[in-house]
């Protein structure tokens, strides 16, 4: 069983599945798989996402924004990549 302090809530199943409405405004869900069904969308409104593990997609990943990267950012790749040279080749030009 989860220990709650005054004002928390929880339920939980016999496998050790839990949902716990902690203090502090912390909703804590305890699983093996967490399957969400939305026939639409499923939307997040906070200023940040974070992820301890990996994050895959299936489908194409889009943003509004610059996508940022702790290397470098996805235009810095785009300019090295429009100049690079192989051996004595010319650099290439810009097809319109």
């Amino acid at each position: 069983r989860i220990k709650l302090v005054d004002g928390e809530m929880a339920i939980y199943s016999n496998e050790g599945d839990h949902v716990h409405l902690k203090r502090g405004r912390v909703v804590e869900i305890v699983t093996e798989t967490l399957l969400v069904k939305a026939s639409k969308k499923v939307r997040f409104e906070t200023p940040l996402i974070e992820a301890s593990g990996e994050v895959k997609a299936v489908g194409d990943i889009k943003s509004d924004a610059e996508v940022l990267d702790k290397v470098r950012s996805m235009q810095a790749d785009r300019d090295i990549y429009n100049v690079h040279q192989h051996g004595n080749s010319p650099v290439p030009t810009q097809q319109q």
